[in-house]
This record gives structure tokens, sequence and C-alpha cells, in this order.
């Protein structure tokens, strides 16, 4: 010990306390001094003793110390006791502490909770380490990982599932032998795999929803006779529907199937052939009839996206060009398919700059199937957000423009597809391509949480909302939920609050139509997953360097005073008042 003290952790105000224990003393010392009755000293001492303990009761003191060490060990669960062991052979004036879910290790105290790390000097740690939120920033600790963790050690699953569309959920597994991995909806099992050696493996699920709602799915893992069934949310919202203006100078039939695949998926459509040089043949699906002369800024805004061949752009006279280029700006996509190599520029906000490419079939994996396609022999050779590509070239994406987007196709004839009844790999090709080139809409607000899944009861939620206004309500299950603005960026808030029991929860902001829905897991499910994400992030703030830290450390030590102890002196006290008259 190189130092002490007495700290206090009152129940209620220090000052409501001491007025209340001051009025108590006068009360009763002026009681017993006016009594005449045998053991008048011993009386007030009594009075004296039992009022200290009542304010121990209330007060609860501790003792503090100094301990002067070289750092403190932090063992938590699945640590390597070896490591432990050579850590405390090299230095024997190292401090061993552990939490209370890690295994004992002689002459390791174990902490109530993580808060009174915040005392200590913590330069290792072992096992799957510190929980994310009790990862200080700034915090230096050279951290040993545990176990590899066996079952699913990272999930990759959209926070939003679309409707009648093929959802995917990746990740991967680590096995120690045979084993089987399985998606089970509510009503059936979904998608499968299944793995004959032990090590880590990756895994994509495919499923498509055909309703919409809050469920709970399920991810069974198999690991040799073992069987681990975990649940996971699955939010299904309607495919946003999309005004879709499709023009050509002449059909084809990768038109025509494209076109098709739009009135399946329930979005407007207006399609616009041209017959002669003045005139044109319109088809309309999900959206009011409409004559289109001519381009116009009206016209355009009236649609988030726009498709047509390189050719009939090209046809385009300069007004028109204009007139597309300013609606990219403000937001409109474009989806260009290319039937044929044209490098005649459109115009130079337009054209998506290719060059040639030697090889005009491409092999591609599309839902666990390889497949052979034609495509075009080009190649884009300009950054942009690639959404279907093999290892040597892009072959559809998009460019930025502005506001809006600019999408490709290179692949040819992917209507082949449909005619041999593999309408799932079709959608696979088009609706990325579709869904991310059309024209962004803006929300009022938006909710983002920074946890990520699984969110346990009892944890902390941390939350940011982006605003048009600096006045909001959020609510959080019916309940509000303060917010703090960001001091730099404007409208921009951020809040905090603990989970609640396991399942659906929502957070809404009042006066507005935004929600944000979140689950709760069970604390026992997804254990793989949490050790192995909690490895990483205690991996990514570890620093070798700790060991060279100076020699003469010193960390402070609080033990509670216990309180039986006041507990004990009051019924002594007390119990003496009593007697003494009797006597």
């Amino acid at each position: 010990m190189i130092e002490g003290g007495i700290s206090i952790h009152p129940v209620f105000p220090i000052w409501a306390i001491l007025i209340v224990g001051i009025f108590l003393l006068a009360f009763l010392l002026s009681k017993e001094i006016n009594r005449k009755i045998r053991f008048r000293k011993w009386r007030i001492v009594a009075v004296i003793i039992l009022l200290l303990s009542i304010a121990g009761l209330f007060l609860q003191p501790a003792v503090q110390r100094g301990v002067s060490s070289q750092g403190v060990v932090l063992l938590t669960p699945n640590y390597k006791k070896e490591i432990a062991d050579s850590l405390r052979r090299a230095n024997d004036q190292l401090t061993f502490i552990r939490t209370p879910d890690a295994a004992t290790y002689p002459g390791a105290t174990e902490i109530e909770g993580l808060s009174e790390l915040a005392e200590s000097n913590v330069r290792f740690v072992l096992g799957d380490g510190l929980p994310y939120y009790a990862i200080q920033k700034g915090v230096r600790f050279q951290y040993f990982k545990g176990e590899q963790p066996t079952g699913i050690v990272q999930l990759v699953s959209p926070s939003v599932f679309k409707l009648n569309q093929v959802n995917f959920i990746s990740g991967l597994f680590y096995s120690k032998g045979k084993s089987k991995v399985k998606l089970i909806s509510p009503g059936e099992v979904e998608d499968s795999v299944t793995y004959s050696i032990s090590g880590v493996h990756d895994f994509t699920f495919s499923f498509k929803p055909q309703q919409p709602g809050l469920f709970v799915y399920a991810i069974d893992v198999q690991d040799g006779n073992e069987v681990l069934s975990q649940k996971l949310p699955v939010e299904v919202t309607p495919s946003e529907r999309l005004n879709v203006l499709f023009i050509q100078n002449f059909p084809t039939s990768e038109a025509k199937y494209v076109k098709n695949f739009l009135m399946e998926q329930g979005h407007g459509l207006v399609v616009r052939s041209q017959l002669s040089k003045n005139n044109y043949r319109y088809e309309y699906a999900n959206h009011d009839q409409v004559r289109i002369d001519r381009l116009s800024p009206d016209l355009l805004n009236a649609f988030d996206l726009l498709i047509a061949d390189n050719e009939t752009l090209d046809s385009f006279n300069s007004m028109d060009k204009k007139m597309l280029e300013g609606a990219v700006k403000n937001g409109l996509g474009i989806v260009q398919l290319f039937n044929s190599i044209n490098n005649k520029k459109i115009n130079e906000f337009l054209s998506i700059p290719i060059t040639d490419f030697p090889k005009d079939t491409v092999q591609i994996q599309l839902n666990y199937a390889t497949y052979t396609l034609s495509a075009l022999p080009v190649a884009i050779n300009q950054d942009n957000t690639s959404i279907l590509q093999t290892k040597d070239r892009v072959l559809s994406g998009f460019v930025d423009r502005g506001a809006g987007k600019i999408g490709f196709q290179f692949l040819q004839e992917t209507y082949r597809l449909i005619l041999q009844g593999k309408q799932l790999e079709y959608a696979l090709i088009w609706s990325p391509l579709i869904e991310r080139s059309a024209r962004f809409k803006n929300q009022s607000s938006k909710i983002q949480l920074e946890n990520a899944f699984p969110i346990y009861p009892d944890e902390p939620i941390t939350l940011n909302v982006i605003a048009s206004k600096a006045a909001l309500r959020l609510k959080a299950d019916g309940i509000s939920l303060p917010l703090r603005e960001d001091v730099v960026i404007d409208n921009f808030f951020h809040g905090k609050m603990w989970a609640g029991k396991h399942g659906w929860h929502q957070f809404t902001i009042e006066d507005d139509s935004i929600t944000k829905n979140y689950y709760v897991s069970d604390e026992h499910e997804w254990q793989s997953l949490r050790r192995a994400q909690q490895q990483k992030a205690n991996e990514l703030v570890s620093h070798s360097d700790t060991v060279r830290l100076p020699r003469d450390q010193s960390s402070k030590e609080e033990k509670p005073i216990s309180l039986l102890l006041f507990f004990i002196a009051f019924l002594l006290s007390a119990g003496f008042l009593w007697l003494v008259p009797k006597l």
C-alpha cells in the first residue's frame, strides 16, 4: 500500500443526509440528557454509534488504497491459461483480475463489473476481451485472443429485405468437422449448405419473401451431433415502385424481356417505340397514358429511370441530350443497353467510356450455379460502382453523374435464362442494376443504429438521427428519448438508450412517418458471432508497445466496507438503548 483514503457512495445527496443526521443527533442527545436514567454517558455513546451506523448504511463508504504494480492483467472468458502463466513468469509484479464469467486463476481477484476498470492500469487483456461498448477511446492495452469460436463467426445481412425479390444472407462459419447450416423461414427451409471437412467456410443463403412484415427466421447450425438454433430477424418491405421510361428506336428480344420483368415487378412503365421518323407506338403498365413527342424537364422529373440503348441515345438531337444531362444532374437515373460496339460519344456527360476487350463470353455464378453468357467484348475504363463482375472485368454497374447515375449492362441475350426457366438468375442480373441506378428519393429524416447485430438486453444502443429540421422528438417504443445535437454538423443528432427485453422494437420520429425497427436477441443466442466480433474489436485497439511502459506504475483499488458491520452496530446500539430503561 502506498496511500490510503476513504471514499463514499451516498444513496441520497450528502447535504440531505447531513441535515437529517444533525437534526436526529441533536434531538436524541437532548432526550437522553434530560432523561433521569442510569448509564447516561454510555447512552450518549450508544446514540452516537446508532447514528454513525445509520450514516454508514446511507453513505456506503469504501477504503481506497494505492497498489504498486507494473500493471493489471484482465482475464476474460476463454482466455488461454498458458499465456497468463507466461506473463506471470515474465513479471511477478503484475496484478491479475478476472471478470465474473471468466475461469478462475490463482491469485486473480474477481471484479463485480466493468466499471471497476476505470481506475485500473490494464496493460494486458486475455480471452474474448472487452465488449465494444466498454472499450474507452484512447485506451492502450496488449490483447491476446482466446480460442477461435465454433459456429457462425461473421454474418452479412441487409437491414431490410425486399418483397418478391431474391435476397441474400452471407457469412463465415467455423466447424470442427462435418456440419450443416440451414436458413429456416416460419414456413419451410429456405436454403442450406453442408461442409464435409473442418475449417472456416463461407456461405450464402438466398430466399424470396412473399409477404411484407416483421418476421423471425432461424439459422440452424449442426456441428457433429449438436444442433444449435438461432433466431434471425427479417424485416420485409415492399419494393419501391419506380416510374420507368423505356425508349427504343427498334425492338429487340433483350428489351422485350426487360420490359416484361419491370411489369412483373410492379413498376410504372411507359414504353415509346419508334415506327417511323415521326410515328411512335406507346405501351403502358401501372402508369397513366402520356405522349412523349419531345423531352422536357417536367417530363423527365416525373420518372425515376430511363432505359435506352446506345444507338437510341445517340440519335437524340442536341437539345434532347442537353435536357437529359440536366435531368441526370438533378437525380434521374439512366441504364444504357449496349447492343453493339459503338464508340461514338453521345456527349461528354452521358457517355460511358469503354475500351475493347478480347473475350465475348463470360462465366458467372448465379444462385450456386455457373452460367456461360454472351458479353459485349468491351470493358469500362472509368471509376464506377460495380454490380456484377468477374475477376478480369466489370459486366454491369453505374457511374455517378451529379445527383443521378448512369448504369450500364454489357451482358448480351440474358433473356435466354428466362427461356431456360431461370427466372431467379435473371432477376439476380437485372434487379440490382435497376434499383441502384434509379433516382434516389430523399427522406425528411433518417435513423441510423451504430450497433452491429446482435443486440442483447440491457446493452447500450447508440443511434444517430439526420433531420431536415432542428426540432424533432424521437420515441423508443412510445417513450421519448433525449437527443444531443452534433457540435459541428447542424441537424445531426446523437442518442443513447439501453436495450429492453428480446424481440422486435421500434424508433419513431413524432410528426413524421419515419420509423426504424430493430431486434433484441436473447443473450444466449449468437454467442460465436458475438465472440468473434468482440475479439476483432479488441484486436483493433491492441498495441504491442505496452510492454515498454514505465515499470513504476500504480493503480487505485477500492474495497467497500461491509454494510453488515454497520447493521450489527445499529442492532447493538439500538438494543442497548432499549434495554437500559428496563434495568
